[in-house]
């Protein structure tokens, strides 16, 4: 299949799926970096009791009465009460300022050392001032920090299997989504019948069949030409084409499903005739409709041919009672609705009876033969020849008066009187001629016609009456 006609698309499962794992992987992000961080603060204020500190303790200046000891260091507003401190951690709180660290109230690292500030309250609950610690990161215990590395590790191992096990879960339902719609793929394109995918504009999508019937390789070469397969509809009685009744055709076959659908396409010069089925997608996205067209060229030839048989006289080849019948019909209501006028001749072999008795049959064929072959010489595409029966013969000559008819008519009179046919020495025919009236309905049409005939024999035969 040259153009898949089932796309691979997001399904409701694979995109629950994919949110699922979207959620996980955030949640698995959160909770390692809290981890870490927890574990990290934890660690390490374990470490502030068991490793070298330096703590700096300081105090609101209003308490300054109260301080029994020497002040060493001031800061802005606070006392400084250490005096054994190590001067680089003075260093350090000059240099940053001291509001840096009173106002840390969670654990910070500044210069290789981690800090952290704790208020000093009196019995009351007020605060009067601050202890500082600063602990060297030098000083934090391998043992600890490995184990705190493998707790990393297990937790990432846990994140990445629950990860592969979802992503499993996706491939394997991917790969049985792919597997459903190679299987279709395959039945579309085995069928002989071409499936087209049309959204009312152009052809979207098709199967195997589709690309072999109009030599192509690909969706685009068609489109390049046509955007629709209704640009090669033959507009005929009986079949589709692009518009019926204000609606797009395959919207209304779709509407239309309890009637026979057929289209005839014209293709190198070729004719083609299909049934047609029409289905629409279940699309969210776009209005979509699923086209079957079945070829049906060998029955559609078939039936035109037995139907060219019913309505054709097997001896002379042109057209029988039955056709005449069914044209003469539709000629009275054409010319009656448009106002155009319309003529009838008819005509028969003067004594055609003494042929047969004479000669035989097959001489009588001959000449009913080589009779129909002349007169049909002399008419226009436009007139209806019929053999009603025996050598009785009708023309129906549709928006031409009574008086081109009866040109036309003494023409073929005097054409078959001078006509050879061996071993006759000469064959003559008798013909009446009418012309259509408001009036007139079937019967009264072919009754006058007849009539004129009848004047003619009457008259002395080999001759044209008009009535």
């Amino acid at each position: 299949m040259q153009n898949p006609i089932y796309k691979t698309k997001k399904t409701k499962s694979n995109i629950l799926m994919i949110a699922l794992l979207s959620i996980v992987g955030f949640l698995a992000l959160f909770s390692t970096i809290w981890y870490i961080k927890n574990k990290m603060e934890l660690l390490k204020a374990k470490q502030l009791k068991n490793n070298g500190i330096e703590i700096l303790t300081l105090m609101d200046k209003k308490y300054k009465s109260q301080l029994t000891h020497n002040i060493k260091y001031t800061f802005i507003d606070y006392y400084v009460v250490n005096f054994n401190l190590d001067k680089k951690i003075v260093k350090l709180v000059k240099e940053k300022g001291v509001n840096y660290f009173v106002n840390n109230k969670n654990y910070k690292t500044y210069k290789g050392y981690l800090t952290i500030t704790y208020p000093l309250k009196d019995i009351d609950g007020e605060n009067v001032g601050y202890y500082i610690i600063f602990e060297n990161n030098k000083n934090l215990n391998n043992k600890e920090i490995n184990d705190f590395i493998d707790d990393i590790m297990i937790c990432s191992f846990c994140i990445l299997f629950v990860l592969g096990i979802i992503l499993f879960i996706l491939y394997k339902n991917k790969s049985k989504i792919e597997n459903q719609r190679r299987y279709f793929e395959e039945i579309l394109n085995s069928t002989r019948d071409i499936i087209i995918i049309t959204n009312l504009n152009r052809v979207m999508d098709a199967n195997k069949a589709f690309f072999e019937f109009f030599k192509i390789k690909n969706l685009q070469e068609f489109l390049i030409i046509h955007y629709c397969i209704c640009d090669l509809f033959m507009e005929e009685e009986g079949y589709l084409s692009k518009e019926i009744n204000n609606q797009h055709w395959a919207k209304y076959v779709f509407n239309n499903q309890n009637i026979e659908h057929k289209i005839k396409i014209l293709l190198n010069d070729k004719t083609y005739y299909f049934s047609v089925k029409v289905q629409k997608l279940n699309n969210e996205d776009d209005e979509l409709y699923t086209v079957v067209l079945s070829d049906i060229t060998q029955i559609e030839l078939y039936q035109k041919e037995l139907e060219q048989l019913s309505i054709t006289d097997e001896l002379t080849g042109i057209g029988n009672r039955k056709y005449f019948n069914e044209n003469i019909e539709k000629e009275i209501s054409r010319a009656k609705r448009y106002k155009t006028p319309l003529s009838l001749v008819m005509f028969d072999l003067d004594f055609f009876k003494k042929v047969n008795d004479t000669y035989g049959h097959d001489v009588g064929d001959i000449v009913l033969k080589e009779v129909t072959k002349a007169v049909k010489n002399l008419l226009r595409n436009t007139d209806l020849f019929c053999r009603c029966g025996g050598e009785e013969f009708m023309i129906i000559m549709p928006e031409t008066p009574v008086i081109e008819a009866s040109i036309s008519a003494a023409r073929i009179r005097k054409h078959i009187e001078e006509l050879q046919i061996s071993p006759l020495k000469q064959i003559t025919i008798s013909i009446g001629v009418t012309q259509l009236i408001n009036e007139d309905n079937i019967e009264t049409f072919i009754k006058r016609v007849d009539d004129a005939l009848y004047k003619s024999k009457y008259n002395g035969r080999n001759q044209v009456s008009v009535l």
